[in-house]
């Protein structure tokens, strides 16, 4: 038998195995190929504000980032921020 960790504890505790799921935006980069690097490269947006939009750390981009991402995805901004 295993042991869990006190994190492991800690999560199964707070209801939270394994590991996060990715937020929309971080699937649709990862299904267009896109690192988070890459995406900034690509969008001219830089990787912590991709970073803090995937974690939800900053929920409404400006209207000019989120068309940006969008374009570098290659999709419409309303499949990607809606």
């Amino acid at each position: 038998m295993l042991k869990e960790t006190s994190s492991q504890t800690q999560e199964s505790q707070a209801g939270m195995t394994g590991p996060r799921p990715l937020s929309h935006l971080a699937r649709l980069r990862v299904l267009a190929g896109h690192t988070q690097a890459s995406l900034a490269a690509a969008s001219g947006v830089s990787s912590r504000q991709i970073a803090n939009l995937e974690a939800g750390k900053s929920a409404k981009p400006h209207l000019s980032t989120a068309i940006a991402i969008a374009d570098a995805l290659g999709l419409d901004v309303r499949a990607v921020f809606l």
